[in-house]
């Protein structure tokens, strides 16, 4: 049998982890959202470059700067893409982690 003050100890634990885990799954929710955005906007900076390469026509070095400008864009937002991926996988594994906890200690209180 658990004694009181470890079961209390537990059940504070629980509803701890009951909270991070509500959290974790707006943090998540954010996550995913932000992820979204950032490949709307690659994919709104590939239809804008490709509009100015037609708007400039045979202007060499107007469509160079276009090209330039589009190429680092793109890496910039390719690099945002790869930290919003890094933070849904690391809060997804949280999120798992947090689960089995509340469930382990769900268990240990019967």
């Amino acid at each position: 049998m658990i004694r009181a003050r470890t079961q209390s100890a537990l059940e504070r634990l629980a509803r701890l982890d009951k909270a991070d885990l509500d959290q974790k799954q707006l943090e998540l929710a954010e996550a995913r959202e932000s992820h979204r955005r950032l490949c709307d906007q690659l994919d709104d900076l590939e239809r804008l470059a490709e509009t100015g390469a037609e708007t400039a026509g045979g202007n060499v070095p107007a469509l160079f700067a276009l090209a330039s400008w589009a190429d680092a864009r793109r890496a910039q937002i390719n690099a945002d893409i790869g930290r919003a991926r890094q933070r849904v996988g690391r809060i997804e594994q949280e999120l798992l982690d947090l689960r089995g906890r509340i469930k382990l200690v769900e268990k240990l209180l019967g």
